[in-house]
């Protein structure tokens, strides 16, 4: 019997806005992982239907979508942590945990935190009764930050299980629903030269997203390169093909603006349904920036929109390294893109809303920082008069000190036009 992973979370800090700081500081996530019931998943209808949650939102379009829905979370039938060593601030615990993924076979792949400030390892779970099959620690080491950023491994046509690892580099791991299993890193500079001075890389190059990958296992993810990188690095966005050939481009040469530094930390690149166009966003110092469109074979730019505040489009909006904001692809090829208000909205944010080419700026939603929407299948939307479908949708639960009670929840939607 397949299961489905729910771990439950509270919305992220944002570093460019202390008021919002204050008022949200207190809520936390919950570091452990919650094993409830049967779980279906599908990519876009554009791909094969497939039974597994392989990263990030299920598939590289961030989309969510299941193709059978899950029973009522009334049991739990096990659960394990996923910190060994939570940090504490008071009451808050401010940490982002990677995605559970979950292989054909029903292995739970899970990354534990293990030291206080750093340590990470990767388990394989079987889904019906939580006994470790495998275990792979990893010698990734976490970017300067003020919420801790997501670990985010990915599985790679559900061969493979592609973990982020020290200065950039990637491990795969195959057969991830065995014991055993070989193991093998890859960089996207060359990973010759990883191997000649890997204590240089290790200390100026980090990998700073969760990882998204194709379908054809070509692996995608923003990193950081601190000054006096190797190889003239700049942070930016790295493609490593199934064979390990890596390609990267920097945030400002993707962006053709000299002032943009990074991609926000927590930001899975998305794909397009047909796997040419990628989508992710970057950022200046001030936290403001652009979402842009990249070829994917090559990530030379298509195209770019700045993201402004939607009450008031003169303002730029704020982009955050403490949230998990990452673009979404919609079914009709629109993208979604959460980010933090310039005006006041109750510090919701907003859920900027694209055409596929970035060129068209529709209606968007009154929530949007540190939140990546979901898709709602239309047989699955309530009917609303003269609109065919829900396009976009978006829950969460938060939970509040002490983690035992007093939950709060909210949803919002975003309608297609007739």
């Amino acid at each position: 019997m397949g299961t489905m992973a729910h771990m439950r979370m509270a919305p992220a800090v944002a570093g460019s806005a202390s008021h919002a700081s204050t008022r949200m500081a207190r809520r936390f996530v919950v570091g452990t992982l919650v094993v409830a019931l049967l779980l279906g998943t599908s990519t876009l209808a554009t791909a094969r239907p497939s039974l597994d949650w392989p990263g990030l939102g299920h598939d590289p379009q961030h989309s969510a979508v299941s193709v059978a829905p899950g029973r009522r979370p009334l049991h739990v039938r096990w659960s394990t942590p996923v910190d060994l060593a939570p940090q504490y601030r008071g009451d808050s615990l401010l940490i982002h945990y990677g995605s559970p993924l979950i292989t054909r076979r029903n292995t739970i792949i899970v990354t534990v935190k293990t030291g206080a400030n750093d340590g990470f390892k990767i388990e394989g779970r079987a889904g019906d009764t939580g006994a470790v099959v495998w275990t792979e620690p990893t010698d990734y080491a976490l970017p300067p930050h003020n919420w801790v950023p997501s670990v985010g491994p990915v599985l790679a046509r559900g061969r493979t299980v592609l973990i982020p690892a020290a200065g950039g580099t990637v491990l795969r791991r195959s057969r991830p629903d065995r014991p055993t299993g070989s193991l093998r890193r890859y960089a996207f500079y060359g990973i010759d030269a990883y191997d000649a001075d890997p204590d240089t890389f290790a200390a100026t190059v980090e990998v700073t997203t969760p990882l998204t990958a194709d379908r054809r296992a070509n692996v995608y993810f923003g990193f950081t390169a601190s000054a006096g990188a190797p190889l003239g690095l700049a942070s930016g966005i790295a493609r490593l093909s199934r064979s390990g050939r890596g390609t990267w481009v920097s945030a400002a040469a993707a962006s053709a603006d000299a002032n943009m530094q990074q991609i926000p930390y927590g930001s899975a690149p998305a794909l397009s349904a047909d796997g040419r166009q990628l989508y992710v966003a970057v950022r200046n110092a001030s936290g403001t920036g652009y979402l842009l469109a990249l070829d994917s074979a090559t990530l030379a730019p298509i195209s770019r929109v700045r993201l402004r505040d939607a009450k008031d489009p003169s303002q730029f909006a704020f982009l955050s390294d403490d949230g998990t904001a990452s673009p979404t692809v919609g079914p009709d090829g629109d993208v979604y893109y959460g980010v933090l208000p310039a005006t006041a909205n109750h510090f919701r944010g907003w859920m900027l809303h694209f055409s596929a080419d970035l060129q068209t700026t529709k209606t968007p939603g009154a929530f949007g920082w540190d939140d990546t929407p979901s898709i709602v299948p239309p047989r699955r939307s309530h009917p609303t008069p003269g609109r065919r479908r829900t396009c976009c949708s978006r829950s969460t639960t938060t939970t509040r000190a002490p983690a035992a009670t007093g939950r709060t929840g909210w949803r919002s939607s975003i309608r297609s036009r007739p």
